[in-house]
């Protein structure tokens, strides 16, 4: 039988920076931020909604509640964000998001006229 034999390997040095003193051991590491130009990614106001509910850590599901829309309707509206920003999956998206390395843009004429349906739709109930 073989034993495995882990290699050293070098690791990058980690800068610390101070916190609270109620850290247990008074320090964390912070990832450095994205140092490059950012990308500029332009969304529908759905991608960025669906954006928002992945940093909030929510599933499909619950984006879809919030937002009174299926799960199936938020998985494709997550799709076109990862296409857009170029991300393989939801936690990469809000990495992405995150450290800088893409700037999101949502037009306000999308805003606008997502507002107006959301007045209309809410007339329509009274």
């Amino acid at each position: 039988m073989q034993s495995a034999v882990a290699e050293s390997v070098e690791l990058p040095e980690l800068e610390l920076v101070d916190t609270p003193p109620t850290t247990p051991k008074g320090k964390r590491w912070y990832p450095p931020l994205f140092q490059g130009e950012p990308r500029q990614v332009s969304l529908s106001p759905r991608m960025a909604d669906v954006l928002v509910g992945s940093m909030k850590g929510w599933t499909a599901k619950q984006i879809g509640r919030s937002l009174f829309l299926t799960e199936d309707t938020i998985k494709t509206h997550a799709k076109r964000l990862y296409q857009a920003m170029g991300a393989r999956d939801r936690t990469h998206a809000v990495a992405l998001f995150f450290t800088g390395e893409v700037e999101v843009y949502v037009s306000e004429r999308a805003v606008q006229r997502r507002r107006l349906v959301a007045l209309h739709d809410d007339t329509d109930e009274l």
